[in-house]
């Protein structure tokens, strides 16, 4: 065997060799990929024909805006932090959008290290959304904003490794509310809305729908059947 016929025999070798680790590395990845599936299956038996929910197949993770207060020695309430202040909203709007109001002044007092919004900080807050409408940079829909046209088209879910992903009822605007609903009751078929609002709470991370959080769900599905 010649010296050229040997390194061929070898190259081989490890073509095989790396061959049989993809297969078993696709193999472990779809078993890993139906575990993972399974987890994020809000799977429950309703009473319309037993049928499983499968939340991923309609929701995806939740991303937040990341913000940066290039002068925060400035009081946000101050004529003169209008400028940052509207960026920081359209900021808050282009990536979480639609988002309600209440969510994103609490982002911006947030990111300008503010422990709560006064009623200075609220109302240039309101005057800014104000301003950023007028100017169609941004629109309001229903009680959420967003950016000109943007539809939703998914359910944004909390990723479990990340706090600030979690959203309460009063955090989720009506229309994302009214998607998951119909979702839920297309997977689900015909069901009651008590099985329908706690497969809904499920999807969003909520334990419990005593209070705040089930009389959203109630403004939800009157919305839903208008």
């Amino acid at each position: 065997m010649s010296r050229d016929d040997g390194r061929i025999e070898e190259l081989l070798a490890r073509v095989t060799a790396l061959e049989a680790r993809v297969g078993e590395l696709e193999t472990q990845a779809a078993g890993g990929g139906a575990r993972r599936s399974s987890v994020r299956r809000a799977s429950s038996e309703s009473g319309g024909g037993g049928a499983a929910l499968d939340a991923f197949a309609f929701t995806t993770r939740y991303a937040t805006a990341q913000l940066t207060v290039e002068e925060g020695w400035i009081e946000l309430h101050e004529h003169s932090a209008r400028p940052q202040l509207q960026r920081l909203i359209r900021e808050v709007v282009e990536v979480e959008g639609p988002v309600t109001e209440r969510l994103v002044l609490d982002r911006v007092r947030r990111a300008w290290g503010l422990r709560r919004a006064g009623g200075r900080v609220q109302e240039a807050f309101e005057q800014a959304v104000r301003q950023l409408v007028a100017r169609a940079l941004v629109e309001r829909s229903g009680d959420a904003l967003r950016l000109p046209g943007r539809e939703l088209t998914v359910v944004r879910v909390p990723d479990p490794a990340d706090d600030d992903t979690k959203r309460g009822a009063e955090d989720v605007p009506l229309v994302e509310l009214v998607t998951a609903l119909r979702e839920v009751r297309a997977q689900l078929g015909t069901v009651d809305d008590d099985e329908l609002t706690m497969q809904v709470a499920k999807v969003f991370g909520w334990t419990r729908r005593g209070g705040a959080i089930q009389e959203r769900l109630d403004a939800a599905l009157t919305a839903s059947r208008g």
